[in-house]
């Protein structure tokens, strides 16, 4: 009866445990924004199509990342800051995308703290 016990108990631990995506995707934010800029059903993306932008996201997503994570260790800094971000999308991204990237990722920020501090 002991050991029924050890397994009952196992079992409602890997069941509490927290389940992390391995596969992540950006597939429903792709058809969001589609059915945002095209309206409803005006616009569709092959499957194919689909892949490579979600590849593509990942990819940019990763770099971003890790020219943040080299720019806080340049600066020997523990924590993440918006500079880092920022710095990091102007090395990444190039001349005017960088400039409006910056600006829409600061606007973005300004609402969400705007949220915050309302609730």
């Amino acid at each position: 009866m002991g050991d029924e016990n050890i397994y009952v108990r196992r079992e409602r631990k890997k069941r509490n445990q927290i389940r992390y995506v391995r596969n992540a995707s950006f597939d429903n934010y792709i058809r969001k924004v589609l059915s945002n800029v095209y309206g409803q059903g005006g616009a569709s993306i092959s499957e194919t199509a689909l892949k490579i932008t979600d590849n593509i996201l990942k990819n940019f997503f990763t770099d971003l990342s890790s020219e943040a994570k080299q720019l806080m260790v340049a600066s020997q800094k523990r924590t993440l800051t918006d500079w880092d971000i920022q710095q990091a999308v102007a090395v990444i991204l190039k001349g005017e995308v960088a400039k409006h990237a910056i600006s829409e990722g600061q606007k973005a920020v300004l609402m969400y703290s705007d949220m915050r501090r309302r609730t």
